[in-house]
């Protein structure tokens, strides 16, 4: 029974393991797409395209920055 136990509990650690890396990857992804996703937007927004708070005037070094 013990070597049953053992690996139910290294099973449960595994899981628990796995998880908080996809929580971590999964924030890392949502935090690098929140800067080019705000971008696109105030370049839509300046052109027309999109109405919202986040307007600016698309020159090219907020284009290509």
């Amino acid at each position: 029974m013990s070597s049953l136990n053992e690996r139910a509990r290294w099973r449960r650690q595994q899981s628990v393991r796995w998880d908080e890396h996809r929580l971590t990857a999964n924030a890392e992804y949502a935090h690098a797409m929140k800067e080019p996703a705000a971008r696109y937007h105030m370049i839509a927004a300046a052109r027309g395209l999109a109405s919202g708070p986040m307007e600016l005037e698309p020159t090219p070094e907020k284009i290509t920055s």
